[in-house]
């Protein structure tokens, strides 16, 4: 924990595990940065996030659902009262840029534990600036919206191989941009069965069904 000139924390080593101990998420380091002059005005302004080499190994259940290592469900929060106290205005967040550094991923079949796994991700790099996430908006009685329609970002994304199974998808890189529910892969650019692709994917999961459309075409 750092203090001066920024204030700051490193992680070195983390790692979640199941219960017997096989890895879920390891991480090699974390290092967030903040800035510290916005403190004095109630903005935390992270300067950066960086994530060098995280391993993430999920299995996927007969009913399709992964390990995720996420609390168990709880019951639906009370939404936040007025504000109390000094007056001040709520603390508000910012975050300028984010950084997966040669990131990995491997989902296997909980029935089929051998290989070859469902999806192997190698190589992964992604760089987002100016990543927001817009309040809920005060629907009384009623559910706020998805945090992925509230979210805003924009970088680029790059893998070394992508394998589903037993197609490989080498050298991936495309622009990335994600706002309103829409996640768009523009530029992209990649090579598979020894020829090169090329175009854009949009996915907008703001909806039910989930809509997707490609413009990719094979050289």
């Amino acid at each position: 924990l750092r203090a001066i000139p920024s204030p700051g924390v490193k992680i070195e080593g983390l790692a979640i595990t199941e219960k017997d101990g096989a890895p879920i998420v390891t991480v090699d380091q974390i290092i967030t940065e903040v800035k510290l002059a916005p403190l004095f005005q109630r903005k935390l302004v992270v300067d950066r996030i960086i994530v060098n080499r995280p391993r993430l190994t999920l299995t996927r259940n007969p009913d399709g659902s992964l390990n995720l290592p996420l609390p168990p469900p709880s019951a639906k929060p009370t939404p936040p009262g007025p504000p109390t106290g000094d007056g001040a205005p709520p603390l508000t967040l910012a975050l300028e840029e984010t950084r997966v550094e040669n990131g990995e991923v491997t989902i296997r079949e909980r029935h089929k534990p051998g290989p070859p796994p469902l999806l192997h991700l190698q190589g992964l790099d992604i760089a987002l600036k100016d990543v927001s996430l817009a309040p809920p908006a005060a629907k009384p009685g009623g559910d706020a919206p998805p945090a992925i329609t509230r979210l805003t970002a924009g970088g680029t994304l790059a893998a070394r191989a992508v394998t589903a199974q037993t197609i490989t998808v080498e050298n991936l890189r495309t622009n990335l941009s994600i706002k309103g529910g829409v996640a768009r892969l523009d530029n992209l650019a990649l090579s598979l069965f020894g020829g090169k692709g090329s175009g854009r994917l949009m996915a907008d999961m703001s909806r039910a069904p989930q809509r997707m459309e490609s413009t990719i075409k094979l050289e």
